[in-house]
């Protein structure tokens, strides 16, 4: 989704572009026994992001803090278990300055984690000064007695207004918000998700998982779930929930202060890997080496299913449909019992106008699972009909499909919620090739998550879909 923050850039240029600007999530709940936070950070996929430590120094709290520059971090946690995490807001709200106190004109984690062990230290600090770079940010702290606040320039909401043991950030204003107000589905998931379940590391994963964004411009690129109590936090990339690396922060900072790029902390995808090796060596020399490399070093890189399906679908929506037919041919035979590898190969022979052997694929994906996304929009069209089922979305207020085939209406074709909870559209249209997007409540675009073929219209990315 377009909707998500990267906040540095927000504060240096402090443009808005609705369609392009990032964001994260952010929520927290206690129990009286458990303190977690969750965040899902996102942003262009290539964008490098870093972990960096800071040892304590004579008053001081040793601390990290994480994002793509040391200057401008997302967030971080200290040594005394306070949590930071910002989320942009979709306008700005203009700084009202108080002319008795002096500007802090810089972002403010650093000083906070250094100087303060809890909430109420944070608040104390941050009412000394003029917070002018913060007029588009809301700020999440938390601390490990499972007190909470909301800072912005102009207010502070605490865990006492609220009255609830958990909270939720986004990309729109809390203050003055009404409960069942919000377009944001990303909100309304954490918010609904919260008040259900007891607090656990688990259902804060499941929040995170269906919080993600998988765009080809905009993902979510981390995402981490800290224990403020046990000063843990585990750490998550891609928007990968299998794979989780756990942090003891107490334990990194006696190493000392460094920085370390997240990727390194994980095993190496393998389409990560390849992907720069295609213009280098070529297709057939980097499935070779594919081979040679799940033998030889099978416990560095990543070799699940997902890694050869991204870059196929990387190189389908860059046009180099040969090389992305080959990757994903590689991707079915090392896979052969998937239904996901199937209908993704089945989409590359598509594009490649290889009809008949598309269709043949897409029904062999379908007798293997009969719900598979992609297969059932590609291959039951009957007379000209589109069915798009969207699972994993129910806290969405409202969708609606917005396409050339509708002249891009952004009304035109509602979503209607069944009683599974799933978001069902159909809509009739003539043979062709059409690029689409949706629009989640009133200002949240994105690709469809289900159907990673992609077009690039401008700075814009568009899902793709053909009617035979």
């Amino acid at each position: 989704m377009r909707t998500k923050l990267n906040f540095w850039l927000l504060l240096i240029f402090g443009s808005f572009m609705p369609n392009l600007l990032p964001a994260c999530t952010v929520f927290t709940a206690s129990d009286g026994k458990t303190v977690l936070v969750g965040n899902n950070e996102d942003s262009s996929p290539s964008l490098k992001t870093f972990l960096w430590y800071l040892q304590a120094k004579g008053r001081k709290y040793g601390f990290v803090t994480w994002g793509a520059h040391k200057r401008f971090p997302e967030g971080g946690m200290n040594e005394e278990r306070l949590f930071w995490d910002a989320a942009a807001l979709m306008q700005a709200i203009p700084t009202i300055r108080d002319n008795k106190k002096p500007d802090f004109k810089g972002y403010f984690v650093d000083k906070a984690l250094s100087e303060c062990a809890t909430v109420d230290q944070v608040i104390k600090l941050v009412q000394r000064y003029n917070l002018v770079w913060q007029d588009r940010a809301q700020v999440l702290v938390a601390d490990a007695s499972g007190d909470y606040a909301l800072i912005h320039a102009n207010y502070i909401i605490r865990k006492s207004d609220l009255v609830k043991p958990y909270v939720a950030v986004a990309n729109f204003s809390l203050l003055g918000y009404k409960p069942g107000k919000s377009a944001c589905y990303r909100y309304n998931t954490a918010d609904n998700l919260l008040n259900q379940a007891p607090v656990s590391a688990e259902l804060f994963r499941r929040i995170l998982q269906k919080a993600a964004q998988k765009a080809p411009d905009n993902a979510t690129i981390y995402s981490q779930i800290a224990d403020l109590k046990a000063c843990t936090f585990q750490l998550f990339q891609k928007h990968n929930f299998d794979q989780m690396v756990t942090i003891d922060l107490s334990k990194e900072l006696r190493k000392g202060s460094y920085q370390v790029e997240i990727k390194h902390l994980f095993n190496v995808g393998i389409g990560d890997y390849l992907k720069p090796l295609i213009d280098k060596r070529g297709i057939n020399n980097v499935i070779s080496r594919y081979h040679v490399l799940k033998k030889t070093a099978p416990n560095k890189y990543d070799f699940s299913e997902g890694e050869l399906d991204d870059l196929g679908y990387y190189l389908l929506n860059q046009n180099r449909i040969k090389e992305g037919i080959q990757i994903l041919s590689l991707n079915h035979r090392t896979f052969p019992t998937s239904d996901r590898a199937l209908a993704s190969l089945a989409s590359a022979y598509l594009v490649a106008h290889d009809n008949s052997k598309a269709d043949s694929l897409y029904r062999k994906a379908l007798e293997q699972n009969t719900s598979n996304y992609v297969a059932n929009l590609f291959a039951n069209q009957k007379d000209g009909i589109l069915s798009f089922r969207l699972d994993g979305l129910e806290y969405a207020g409202k969708i609606n499909l917005v396409g050339s085939f509708n002249n891009w209406n952004a009304t035109a074709n509602p979503f209607e919620k069944n009683s599974a909870g799933e978001w069902v559209c159909q809509i009739k249209v003539d043979p062709g090739t059409y690029q689409y997007t949706l629009l989640v409540g009133d200002d949240n675009w994105m690709t469809d998550p289900f159907n990673k073929l992609a077009q690039k219209e401008g700075k814009l990315w568009r899902s793709v879909v053909v009617v035979l």
